[in-house]
């Protein structure tokens, strides 16, 4: 449990308490080289355009809305990842809806178990 006096700034307070709450997490890099990179960069780019979407478009009121646009953003980048028109995908989706070829073509299984 954290034992430490506060720091004098709360910022800088949060952030040591951070540190010692993750310690054991923040050099797993280190145990696994070339599976595990240093630095998560390119995940936090590739999510960020989803994210700016989201608050410009007021995506995020309602949980509807953030499923929604979860939804489309993971279609649309799933799609771009496998080389494929993200504006055909979703139109075969809106105009046919999931079918096993659609499917196929993101490499998933016919029968998508329910995501909690």
């Amino acid at each position: 449990m954290y034992q430490h006096e506060p720091l004098s700034r709360h910022k800088s307070d949060n952030i040591r308490k951070r540190l010692i709450k993750f310690q054991n997490e923040l050099f797993v890099f280190l145990e696994y080289p070339g599976t595990i990179p240093p630095a998560n960069n390119w995940a936090e780019l590739g999510v960020r355009p989803c994210v700016l979407f989201r608050k410009i478009s007021f995506g995020n009121m309602i949980r509807n809305g953030q499923k929604s646009v979860a939804l489309i953003m993971t279609i649309i980048k799933t799609a771009k990842l496998r080389l494929l028109d993200p504006v055909k995908v979703l139109r075969d989706i809106m105009a046919n809806g999931v079918t096993p070829e659609i499917l196929a073509r993101f490499g998933l299984p016919s029968a998508m178990p329910e995501a909690p």
